[in-house]
C-alpha cells in the first residue's frame, strides 16, 4: 500500500460519465466535482499519466478524465482522503469539501472546476455525434 497521506505533488485523476458531461460547450460539467460523500478519484501513486488513464479506463468507458494537483485541491480549503478498495482499486481516495467536514458541495465543484481547465483528456469517443472527442489526445484548454 501507499502513504496514506497524499503527498501535495501527486495528481488526482477523475473520470467523467455522459451525465457530467456538458455537451453545449464540449466540457465537464460542474457536477464532475459535486458529491455530498465525497468526490472519487484515483491517485497517481507513482504512475505515469498514462497508466493513470488507462487504468481508469479499464474500469469504465469515461468520456474524458480530468487531472488535478493534490495541492491545488488542498488550496482551496478541501482535503484528499485516500482510501483503497482492497482487490479492486488501491489508487482509490476521494475529494471532500473541507476539514470540519462541512457540506458545500457547489463551492467544491465550482473552485475544482476552475484547477482541472488545462488538465483534462479527451479520451472516448463520444455519442454526441457534434462533439469533438475522438481517442485519446493530449491536453487541452476549456
Amino acid at each position: 500500500m501507499f502513504n496514506e497521506i497524499i503527498d501535495d505533488s501527486e495528481f488526482l485523476f477523475r473520470g467523467v460519465v455522459n451525465v457530467n458531461w456538458d455537451f453545449e460547450n464540449d466540457r465537464p460539467s460542474s457536477a464532475t466535482f459535486k458529491d455530498s460523500l465525497g468526490v472519487s478519484v484515483d491517485r497517481d501513486g507513482g504512475r505515469n499519466q498514462t497508466e493513470c488513464i488507462t487504468e481508469l479506463l479499464l474500469k469504465k468507458n469515461f468520456i474524458a478524465i480530468c487531472k488535478v494537483l493534490t495541492y491545488d485541491v488542498r488550496e482551496i480549503g478541501a482535503i484528499v482522503k485516500y482510501l483503497p478498495i482492497i482487490n479492486y482499486n488501491i489508487f482509490h481516495s476521494e475529494i471532500h469539501d473541507s476539514i470540519k467536514g462541512q457540506k458545500n458541495p457547489i463551492k467544491l465543484g465550482i473552485n475544482l472546476q476552475l484547477f482541472i481547465k488545462s488538465n483534462l483528456f479527451k479520451t472516448a469517443i463520444s455519442p454526441n455525434p457534434h462533439s469533438r472527442l475522438r481517442g485519446l489526445s493530449p491536453l487541452f484548454d476549456l
